[in-house]
């Protein structure tokens, strides 16, 4: 009992930064004074959010965001928290914590988006295909590949 609890309050305080040192992309959790304060919000996007380039161009919707700048010359990184746009006294800074599931979000947060269900696919399975890898040497893949790109 004593474990979840403990768990559950690192856990819903824990920023994902990018891995020093480790692969390109790779991140980890980390416990960030100050950072853990910062309030997730998005408002409810115009239209569905179908494609990763229109994610990521929602996610930029937060007033502002949060990463790792190396050091110079082996000198210690800095984490950095800036806001997206000029932003009026007093006005709160956000984050976007990103746009996953309700289940992640209460899980990871102990809140739920009510709009990531009719916006997203998140309630179903999520498989990225990109057309260009598809393969061609299927029975009219050609025609498939057309049809795949007028959805996206």
């Amino acid at each position: 009992k004593d474990y979840i609890r403990t768990w559950v309050m690192v856990n819903s305080h824990a920023v994902s930064v990018d891995q020093v040192g480790g692969l390109p992309g790779a991140r980890q959790p980390a416990l960030v004074p100050y950072f853990d304060l910062v309030n997730h919000f998005l408002p409810e996007p115009e239209g569905v959010l179908r494609t990763q380039e229109r994610i990521a161009e929602h996610l930029r919707g937060a007033s502002g965001r949060f990463g790792f700048e190396p050091g110079a010359d082996g000198e210690p990184g800095n984490l950095q928290m800036w806001a997206n746009r000029r932003l009026e006294a007093g006005c709160e800074v956000t984050d976007a914590y990103g746009i996953v599931s309700n289940t992640d979000m209460v899980w990871s947060w102990g809140f739920t988006v009510p709009w990531v269900h009719n916006r997203t696919c998140l309630p179903h399975t999520v498989l990225p295909v990109r057309v260009q890898d598809l393969p061609a040497h299927t029975p009219d893949a050609e025609g498939k590949r057309s049809r795949l790109q007028q959805v996206l």
